[in-house]
């Protein structure tokens, strides 16, 4: 199966937190000493999608392209992850929200040069 954000492909990387209910809790202790426990509906998910020493690897022209995506304010889009649809945006209040180290260092970097230990932070829009 295929994994795209927008029209960048991305296949081989996973998505982290696939259980993530959703739901967040607070307690506190009443005056009497009870226990209250609030809980809502968490909205906007987090979502990384993560790449390994040796899996997941993308190019430097891939990850200019989602480095370019991540600095249009206000954009989401949409990734098909392994054919299941998500709207999501880059979390740039976690910046730098795309990660990857070169795994071969040299300063004349070619388009098709890999990049391994990637994430993708995002979040569902």
């Amino acid at each position: 199966m295929s994994v795209l954000i927008d029209t960048i492909d991305v296949t081989g990387l996973v998505k982290e937190d696939l259980f993530n209910t959703g739901i967040q809790a607070v307690t506190e202790v009443s005056s009497s000493g009870s226990l209250i426990i609030y809980e809502r509906e968490i909205q906007n998910l987090q979502m990384d999608l993560l790449g390994g020493l040796d899996w997941g690897w993308l190019t430097l022209a891939v990850m200019d392209s989602l480095q370019a995506l991540s600095m249009v304010i206000g954009a989401t889009y949409t990734l098909n992850y392994e054919g299941v649809p998500f709207l999501v945006r880059f979390r740039t209040e976690d910046s730098p929200a795309v990660l990857g180290e070169k795994i071969i260092v040299r300063s004349n970097q070619a388009d098709t040069d890999y990049y391994n230990n990637i994430t993708l932070k995002l979040m569902g829009a």
